[in-house]
């Protein structure tokens, strides 16, 4: 855990190239000291090495090595393995979205994403674990089970990106794909102790990124540090960038990088290289002017004490370097703010997913009866009961969600968060970065298929615990997920949320490189654990907190049925 990835020193022959940086491996590629053959084959190695973390459920070396050797030097990655989220297409390489729903679809293209990674010089070498169709954030499915962090391996890597996630932190690859509607980015970023970036819709290629859907699900950048996510993001940028509400995220990296920039122009028609120049002098960065520091959303959820703690330390690092901070646990003003900001997510989020969830084509359901009947009726309805008897009934309860909407109730969610985009754009005239705990628990059972109670508090749908995620994704808000410290018993990792103003990927990136440089001078330095650990606190506690939830489908399901009851009532 020791192993400083931003450490750009010289390597000393002892390491292997896995537990090498991206950006080192970069260095390494386009000067020949490594090939691209042999970095996949060591990537390879290192995943059979530790197969045992269920990480990476597909390998395509045959594919990966018949790209590499024809990699150029000169692109942005040269040649350095990726791996991709089971969501993903890339072609010719088995496609399952963790479901039995699509048990050999082998996709004849790529999706854009990967396109554009492919052409600035990644090598895709496998495909990693998510729950089924990334529906939920403790990554498991029936296909091929569940992935757990490797720091305890008794718990959750998180989700939905948590293979991708648990990949990294094991070092069997580089860096990850992502992507995040909830938290998919961030969550698992924090369980598993790397870094996660939810950029504004729209900065990374996506597929089918539609203007009239409001709760935008996003690709990302994964990676082991701030320098490493920088350069993924200059291969994953799209082209041209989104136009930017605040000062833009192009002026403001330019600036960072100064005179010392590459050519605007990257081989895939991206930015070439401006992210990583931005973030290569950490130390040299302005710290945020004006951070706003919530221990739990304005009071909107509730926060494990041991994640307070750790956050609010790596906070006050901040403020020891100039940040001017307001603490809204004690600033009314600042509190009330919130509260108005978020206490709205919980019925709106749930109504945009629900309809999101309604909309898909891979679950050909319109109509149907109200309350408790609905799970039912999904099962036996003629046109939903092939796929309602194979997928899980975290998938049917959002459906059912979206099938229980009475009238009015899609736009009455839409001008709900359209007033949170607004108030969130109010907050941000006060200050430049919103910082807040990433997770409301440590990792938890991986045997729990969700939290429904965090000391006996109980929670009112399978996505609460994820509200710090969730409810930061209806502000159409960048937000970046930093690891900064471990409980107590110093086994488990905590990461922090830091949020911009609408369109300030810049702010946040730049002030996530920052904050790690000065945790790493004070002796945090993130880095991989070299083995699956099991740990040794007790399982029923996450952190200090007590935890519980479902670890059947059959608990889980008359939970789902009890909630659209409810709701019908």
């Amino acid at each position: 855990r020791s192993l400083n990835p931003v450490d750009m020193s010289t390597v000393d022959g002892e390491r292997s190239l896995w537990e090498l940086s991206a950006v080192e491996m970069v260095i390494r590629l386009k000067s020949g000291q490594v090939t691209a053959v042999e970095a996949v084959q060591s990537a390879l190695d290192r995943i059979r090495a530790t197969s045992g973390s269920n990480a990476v459920v597909t390998l395509c070396e045959d594919r990966a090595l018949a790209v590499a050797k024809r990699a150029s030097s000169e692109t942005v990655l040269a040649g350095l393995p990726v791996v991709v989220k089971d969501l993903t297409a890339v072609s010719g390489v088995r496609l399952t979205c963790g479901s039995h729903l699509l048990p050999n679809h082998v996709p004849d293209a790529s999706d854009p994403l990967v396109d554009v990674i492919e052409r600035n010089g990644g090598v895709v070498i496998g495909m990693t674990n998510t729950p089924e169709f990334g529906a939920g954030s403790n990554t498991f499915n029936e296909v091929f089970g569940a992935t757990p962090t490797p720091f305890d391996t008794r718990r959750t890597a998180g989700g939905s990106s948590g293979g991708s996630a648990a990949a990294l932190a094991l070092g069997q690859c580089w860096l990850a794909t992502g992507s995040d509607l909830g938290g998919s980015l961030r969550i698992p970023a924090s369980f598993c102790g790397v870094v996660g970036f939810r950029p504004s819709p729209g900065l990374v290629t996506q597929s089918n990124l539609s203007v009239d859907d409001q709760l935008h699900g996003v690709n990302g950048p994964m990676a082991r540090s701030v320098a490493d996510l920088a350069l993924f993001l200059d291969a994953m940028e799209a082209s041209p960038p989104p136009p930017s509400p605040s000062p833009s995220a192009t002026a403001a990296v330019d600036s960072a990088a100064g005179d010392d920039a590459p050519p605007a122009e990257g081989p895939a028609g991206g930015r070439g290289g401006q992210w990583l120049t931005a973030v290569s002098n950490p130390l040299t960065l302005p710290p945020p002017r004006r951070v706003l520091w919530s221990c739990d959303l304005g009071g909107s959820c509730p926060v494990e004490q041991q994640t307070r703690e750790v956050c609010r330390a790596a906070v006050a690092v901040l403020e020891d370097i100039g940040s001017t901070l307001t603490l809204a646990d004690t600033d009314r003003a600042a509190q009330a703010k919130l509260h108005s900001l978020f206490t709205p997510a919980e019925s709106t989020f749930r109504e945009l997913r629900g309809c999101k969830f309604q909309g898909n084509p891979l679950f050909p359901v319109t109509d149907g009866p109200p309350g408790d009947k609905i799970l039912d009726w999904l099962e036996e309805s003629p046109v939903s009961a092939e796929w309602a008897a194979v997928v899980k009934p975290e998938i049917r309860w959002n459906v059912g969600v979206g099938v229980a909407q009475a009238d009015g109730a899609h736009a009455k969610a839409v001008a709900a968060q359209e007033a949170m985009m607004a108030v969130a754009a109010e907050i941000f005239e006060g200050c430049e970065l919103l910082v807040c705990p990433c997770v409301v628990v440590p990792p938890f059972d991986s045997t729990l298929r969700y939290l429904n109670a965090i000391d006996e508090v109980q929670l009112p749908s399978y996505v609460e615990w994820l509200r710090a995620t969730y409810a930061v994704t209806l502000t159409n808000c960048p937000a970046l997920c930093l690891p900064v410290g471990f409980t107590a018993d110093g086994e488990l990792p905590i990461g922090l949320q830091l949020v911009g103003p609408p369109g300030g990927d810049a702010a946040v990136v730049l002030a996530a490189a920052r904050l790690e440089a000065e945790l790493a001078k004070r002796g945090f330095a993130q880095g991989v654990p070299r083995e699956n650990t099991v740990g040794t606190s007790a399982l029923s506690h996450a952190g200090a907190a007590r935890v519980s939830g479902p670890a059947t489908a059959e608990q889980a399901r008359a939970e789902h049925a009890a909630d659209l009851a409810k709701t019908a009532a």
